[in-house]
Parts: C-alpha cells; structure tokens; sequence
C-alpha cells in the first residue's frame, strides 16, 4: 500500500496558507518578555534587554524556574515593538 505522504502534488494543486499572525505573546496579550519580542522583532534578546535598557522601558519581575524574569508591558512599548507584537495603537487605547 502506498503512503499518502511519499505521493507528490502537482503545483498546481498546492495551495500556499495564509501567513501567520503575529505570534501571542506566551504571557497574555497583555505582557510580553524579551524573548517574545526578539522574536517578533527578528532580533537577539541581548539586543532587545540593550534597547530597553537604552529606552527605559518599564518592567515587572517574574520568577520563572527560580530565574528572575523581566515582563514588559505591551501598551507601554515603543510603536513599533507594539506592532510587530500585532498589538498597534497608542498607549492606553
């Protein structure tokens, strides 16, 4: 018996998915971390901690695994970490 998987589709009938939505953040869609937003952004987490260092984005502190880890609220970051989250819009709307 042949397996469905090993028999090739013509181009023609591939069909291509839409692309995926901005990723959810794996705190809410309210909070997101540095590794959330490296990935949104398509950057390192060291470079994202340098920026929100640089910029003086707020944070609260979580406990992970017993490692402290820094939670950045999505409606206070910069316009375009906010969009590549998919969360656009201003501050407090």
């Amino acid at each position: 018996m042949l397996d469905p998987f090993l028999i090739p589709i013509p181009a023609a009938e591939m069909q291509m998915s839409d692309p995926d939505p901005a990723p959810v953040p794996r705190w809410g869609r309210g909070w997101a971390d540095r590794i959330d937003i490296a990935a949104a952004l398509g950057c390192s987490s060291p470079a994202v901690r340098r920026r929100a260092r640089r910029e003086g984005w707020i944070w609260k502190s979580r406990v992970v695994r017993g490692y402290p880890c820094r939670l950045y609220r999505i409606a206070d970051l910069p316009a375009d970490v906010r969009e590549a989250l998919g969360e656009p819009g201003e501050p407090g709307t």
